[in-house]
């Protein structure tokens, strides 16, 4: 959880809580981390955009993949059971892309913006909001009339780490998380 033992910059050291359940990071984050608690309702992705989550080169590769497996099963004689490789990649890409839909979620209030992403391993960041640098809405004309768009907040941070995205959620959570920066 962070850095947190002490004033001056020399003196802080990294705490690590491992295999803990979430309701216990929460606990944990309270009673270590007060301003970092969840104040705000997350917006998730809307009812309607999980199919906008398979719009990826991943999907397609996978897609394709299936598609020489069931080729080559047919008319290849000794690749009878390549089929199963073929389905198994379908099957990891599609629970990923709809483990990532459930996983998507961002808010913003005056103090910190959160952001969740991920697919088979769901990731949560908070950011302080005098550390946002910007927030970005991506989205595509078809995405922008059914009011989706994929959210960027970039922040002081390690260039690795520093653009984290909430991918197609409500329009309303990037002017939300807008309107609480305070540039």
């Amino acid at each position: 959880i962070g850095y947190g033992v002490g004033d001056n910059e020399s003196s802080e050291e990294p705490m690590v809580f491992p295999l803990l359940k979430a309701d216990k990071v929460r606990q944990a984050m309270a009673e270590i981390l007060p301003q970092m608690l969840e104040e705000s309702v997350y917006h998730k992705p809307k009812k309607g955009s999980l199919h906008y989550f398979f719009y990826g080169l991943g999907f397609i590769l996978a897609l394709i993949a299936a598609g020489v497996s069931i080729y080559c099963t047919m008319y290849v004689d000794y690749c009878q059971q390549v089929w199963i490789l073929g389905a198994l990649i379908l099957f990891y890409s599609v629970t990923g892309r709809v483990l990532e839909y459930k996983n998507a979620a961002i808010y913003g209030n005056f103090e910190n913006i959160s952001l969740s992403y991920g697919g088979f391993r769901k990731i949560t960041i908070f950011v302080k909001a005098t550390h946002v640098e910007s927030v970005t809405a991506k989205a595509s004309r078809w995405k922008e009339r059914k009011g989706v768009a994929s959210v960027t907040v970039s922040y002081l941070a390690p260039l690795a780490a520093a653009n984290k995205v909430a991918k197609n959620v409500p329009i309303e959570a990037f002017d939300e998380v807008k309107t609480k920066l305070i540039y």
